[in-house]
């Protein structure tokens, strides 16, 4: 009566393997014993697994949540305009950054605003100009310009062109009243005819009288 062959035995049995190659390959390497190295990887990969684990429930670990909301301020709203409308060039500022009386908020592009200060300039100048030309003429005295100003050359042309035509006009008007008065005792003198004539004494002598 055979006995069974026990595994212990049979992983010692230096013929099993050739045995079982030679009735099936699968066999023999089911049967082969199992290398250290391998084991040694299998426990390896489960103490890292383990280590995971345990790190995974006493590591604290931060949460980072997404929400979407409002921030709103609890003193009202201060609105912050400009007097003349423009181009923003640079914003100093960023949002609910802290600021003081005479901080730089905003930067805006002065080209409009030039461009309106020359115009201004140009307008006070011209007005200037024309102011004093009107005092010139109204006070008699003569008006002059002075420097290379064009709105002041402008009023000196304008100022000696009324100057002329005022001269003429009261050279026309004095020669009408020159004419007039040497009109008058022509006048007389035929009135003072023609009463002689007529025979109206009466009239003759308050004439001579006047």
């Amino acid at each position: 009566m055979q006995r069974p062959v026990s595994r212990a035995n049979r992983a010692n049995d230096p013929t099993l393997p050739a045995i079982l190659e030679f009735q099936s390959p699968s066999q023999s390497l089911a049967a082969a014993p199992v290398p250290r190295t391998a084991r040694g990887t299998i426990w390896i990969i489960s103490s890292m697994f383990v280590a995971c684990v345990m790190a995974m429930g006493l590591i604290p670990i931060d949460r980072v949540v997404t929400a979407q909301g409002k921030v709103v301020s609890r003193v009202p709203l201060l609105v912050v305009q400009p007097l003349e409308t423009s181009v923003v060039r640079s914003i100093d500022v960023t949002e609910a950054q802290s600021v003081h009386t005479g901080d730089v908020l905003a930067r805006l592009d002065p080209t409009f605003a030039a461009a309106d200060v020359g115009a201004s300039e140009a307008l006070v100048s011209t007005l200037q100009a024309e102011v004093s030309r009107m005092q010139a003429e109204a006070t008699g005295s003569p008006f002059a310009s002075t420097g290379t100003d064009p709105n002041q050359l402008l009023q000196a042309s304008i100022f000696a062109q009324r100057q002329s035509e005022r001269d003429f006009k009261r050279e026309t008007y004095q020669q009408r009243i020159s004419g007039l008065q040497a009109a008058v005792p022509v006048g007389n003198s035929i009135l003072l005819a023609t009463d002689i004539e007529s025979g109206d004494a009466p009239a003759l002598c308050e004439r001579s009288v006047a």
